[in-house]
């Protein structure tokens, strides 16, 4: 195989995974628009209250995010 077949190939492929993460990514949009708008996706029961610390130590409150999006990311190491 020579250099420009080889170029040709790696360019093909980086752009295939470019085109497959940018439709994952708009289609993940969609789907988190869709679940916030609050349309027909009936009712809804509130969350729980919780509350934790951040990496600073400083108290957190799931209430201080009410009516706004929120993602929570819960790490362990073991």
């Amino acid at each position: 195989m020579d250099l420009k077949t080889h170029v040709a190939r790696r360019r093909f492929a980086v752009a295939g995974i470019g085109i497959t993460l940018g439709t994952i990514l708009v289609l993940m949009t969609g789907l988190l628009a869709a679940c916030g708008s609050g349309g027909s996706g009936g009712s809804r029961d509130a969350a729980p209250p919780f509350s934790g610390a951040t990496t600073d130590g400083a108290a957190v409150s799931l209430s201080e995010y009410r009516g706004k999006p929120l993602v929570l990311a819960f790490m362990a190491s073991w």
